[in-house]
């Protein structure tokens, strides 16, 4: 037997195999505000971004306090802290599959240790969702803050 003859035999005992799986897919990310550039800071937005087949319902971001602290810059005050980091109090109710929406001003680096951020610091991001069919779902994504404007950041 050739191996198109077991390959036809196969798929004519087990059917196809590929299977189409329909779920959102959420990305959190930051990019580089442009309508700062220019400036002697490096502003940021926090986006996300459903590319998935479905809608996302319920979306909420959490980060732990000690990885904020890690990452934060020597200019991080307590009302900078309400102004940046509001995006981890909002719930989305529906992302549409496809869509990708800009949550929120998330703060800005100057320098390497100087700004709200340090330069390339890394944020473990909890995304918290629903999918279509109302099945919770929880993963962590790492966030760098970083330019996104330019190649080498």
């Amino acid at each position: 037997m050739t191996f198109t003859d077991n390959l036809i035999a196969f798929f004519t005992k087990f059917g196809p195999v590929i299977t189409v799986v329909r779920r959102p897919i959420v990305t959190v990310y930051v990019k580089t505000n442009l309508s700062q550039k220019g400036r002697r800071a490096q502003y940021y937005d926090l986006f996300v971004e459903n590319s998935g087949d479905v809608p996302a319902n319920d979306i909420r971001l959490e980060v732990m306090e000690f990885d904020l602290i890690a990452a934060y810059g020597r200019e991080a005050t307590e009302d900078w802290n309400q102004r940046f980091l509001s995006v981890f109090e909002k719930t989305i109710p529906v992302l549409k599959n496809g869509e990708c929406i800009c949550v929120g001003s998330f703060g800005y680096t100057h320098g390497i240790e100087s700004g709200f951020w340090k330069h390339n610091a890394v944020l473990p991001i909890d995304v918290y969702r629903k999918g279509w069919l109302g099945l919770p779902r929880k993963e962590t994504q790492y966030v760098r803050i970083k330019d996104s404007d330019t190649f080498t950041g």
